[in-house]
């Protein structure tokens, strides 16, 4: 069977249980066990770590943060301010690749009239949801 395309909601919930993740060992096949359990998903390893940049992030900046702390056994909690900093690294990251995204897409709309003029209803919709 083929595993299910993650919802934005879905990434989401899956991206808070790698944030939350207290104790070593952690990696890929125990995360599926995780998300399985606690999320009701089934997918394979291959499928987050190839196909979901924002759950690709939370789990380096995971493994990260596990390298640079001392050891966490299956009993001892995670530090705040290193949370934070994971938090903090993984939003920076989806940050970057937003912006390469757009990037994109405006470079590509200088040679698509339809595109452009897209986008600045677009822009304009949003200007207006902010007052």
């Amino acid at each position: 069977m083929a595993n299910p395309k993650l919802s934005s909601p879905q990434i989401d919930q899956i991206q808070l249980l790698i944030l939350n993740w207290r104790a070593k060992p952690f990696n890929w096949d125990l995360l599926v066990d995780r998300i399985d359990a606690e999320l009701d998903i089934n997918i394979t390893r291959q499928s987050l770590s190839g196909g979901y940049t924002r759950i690709v992030s939370a789990y380096q900046a995971k493994k990260i943060e596990f390298k640079s702390s001392p050891s966490k056994s299956a009993g001892g909690g995670s530090e705040p301010s290193s949370n934070s900093e994971a938090i903090i690294d993984t939003l920076k990251a989806e940050k970057d690749n937003l912006w390469s995204f757009i990037k994109i897409i405006n470079d590509k709309s200088n040679s698509n009239p339809q595109l452009k003029h897209l986008l600045q209803e677009v822009a304009a919709e949003l200007r207006k949801g902010k007052k």
